[in-house]
């Protein structure tokens, strides 16, 4: 179960890492953003040149949302100094947390290099391709695939952690 879990997981991570490179080349082009309408919250997910952000809008409810409403807008594209202007944008090194209070709305939120978020999506997808390509080597090399141990003298089972290799056939 957790190995499929893990599995899964990487599936999806890498999923997500070809979307995230998919949004960074088209910051450049066209700036796309999608809203959650909920009766006193509104999260926003965009893309600002280079950047992906994610906000959360705190408003006084004009009127009753009975069901969340998504909005998708798109148009020019939009950098970090443009923000700037309309809100408090407090950058470093690329990172970027944004600020805008307003009569009845808070907005917060960050905006987050792509390739730190690539970098971070790709995590799980190595990880598996790492442990994957181990334990390849351990099963070539007669290795235990548990804890490593040689097991030339004992193919049958594993004398440190008692594990049973794939493949072989134990008689009791």
């Amino acid at each position: 179960m957790k190995h499929r879990l893990f599995n899964t997981l990487s599936v999806l991570s890498s999923v997500l890492f070809v979307a995230t490179a998919i949004l960074w080349v088209r910051s450049y082009w066209q700036s796309d953003f999608i809203q959650v309408l909920t009766a006193p919250t509104c999260f926003i997910f965009g893309t600002i040149r280079g950047e992906v952000g994610v906000a959360v809008a705190l408003h006084e409810p004009v009127d009753k949302v009975s069901s969340p409403k998504f909005l998708w807008e798109t148009g020019r594209p939009y950098s970090l100094r443009e923000l700037a202007d309309e809100m408090t944008v407090t950058q470093a090194g690329g990172f970027a947390i944004l600020h805008q209070p307003l009569l009845l709305t808070s907005l917060w939120g960050i905006a987050l290099p792509c390739w730190f978020v690539m970098g971070i999506t790709a995590l799980p997808a190595i990880s598996l391709v790492c442990k994957r390509s181990r334990n390849a080597f351990r099963k070539r090399r007669n290795i235990c695939l548990k804890c490593g141990y040689d097991l030339r003298a004992t193919p049958n089972r594993c004398p440190e952690c008692g594990a049973i290799p794939t493949g072989s056939k134990v008689t009791t």
